[in-house]
């Protein structure tokens, strides 16, 4: 069974001269690429939260996008998935299209693409985008508010001044590793990115990313519990093995019967960055990784007697 889901588009601005008339790449029943010199004029929706007095809600709004006159790659594809239930394979899939046609244009014409200015799904006459373009995730902020911490990102600045150049150059290239997995809805890009992060710090210096990981945790995170349970529970082998399935075999999608897997390796991967950035930042455990560290508390063959 195929399931149709918005067009997605992705715009390239190209750095020639402008074409007389469009220049039509690819064109089949499920994706067009063409090279025009024209404006372009689009929707999308976006998700708009709002926040009330006892709650927020979300709704999707339409947002205009007009691009001036220049010349453009434009890819345009038709996702589906084969798997009725796998909402996002098909926008994951287009846009692993979309960089492969231009990823193709760049090879043989180096330097002509001068930049991305757009990729997501756009509305056409008759059906609109009402979905995220990934998966959502619900947290819970407690009272805090955002004027409350902005003392702690003071801290941060204050402490980062006073530490040597390599961790401050370090922290700051982990932090950029963390946002641009975080701002990817691409599963497999966020899974390299955060991995990145973490081979920044802490296991610089090394390629076995397991067992720093796993000395990271137990000597600054939980000495009590076992090194090789610390492995096991937070599956830093299997973590270290996905990423060479991307890497070495060639993984660009991840497949429906190991997605509740590569779900479990990004939030455990999440969490391990957020820890990992904080520690270099100077700040303070918050139990980030107790969910799976202390799922239940004094059992002997997690704690060392």
């Amino acid at each position: 069974m195929s399931v149709t889901i918005p067009p997605v588009l992705g715009v390239f601005r190209l750095n020639c001269p402008p074409v007389k008339e469009n220049v039509e790449l690819v064109t089949n029943h499920l994706r067009r690429a063409r090279i025009i010199h024209s404006g372009l004029k689009f929707s999308t929706s976006k998700l708009v939260q709002r926040f009330g007095e006892h709650g927020s809600h979300g709704t999707m709004e339409t947002q205009e996008i007009q691009l001036p006159v220049a010349t453009y790659l434009t890819v345009e594809v038709i996702p589906h998935a084969d798997n009725p239930h796998a909402f996002f394979e098909g926008y994951t899939n287009a846009t692993i299209d979309i960089a492969f046609i231009a990823g193709i244009l760049e090879i043989v014409d180096p330097a002509i693409i001068s930049e991305k200015v757009f990729e997501g799904r756009i509305n056409i006459p008759g059906q609109y985008v009402t979905s995220m373009e990934g998966p959502m995730t619900l947290t819970s902020k407690g009272t805090a508010t955002v004027e409350d911490k902005v003392d702690d990102v003071l801290k941060v600045y204050e402490y980062i001044a006073e530490v040597n150049k390599e961790d401050r150059d370090r922290l700051i290239l982990a932090c950029r590793w963390f946002m641009k997995g975080h701002d990817t809805p691409n599963s497999i890009d966020k899974f390299l990115s955060w991995f990145i992060s973490l081979e920044i710090f802490p296991c610089e210096g090394s390629a076995d990313v397991p067992r720093m990981l796993r000395d990271f945790i137990h000597a600054h995170i939980n000495n009590e519990l076992e090194p090789g349970y610390i492995k096991r529970i937070m599956e830093l082998g299997r973590i270290s093995g996905a990423r060479a399935d991307i890497v070495h075999d060639g993984l660009c999608n991840i497949p429906n019967d190991r997605s509740q897997e590569f779900s479990s390796y990004i939030e455990k991967l999440e969490a391990l960055v957020r820890v990992s950035i904080k520690h270099l930042a100077g700040m303070e455990y918050e139990g980030e990784l107790d969910k799976w560290l202390l799922p239940h508390k004094n059992i002997r063959d997690v704690v060392r007697t």
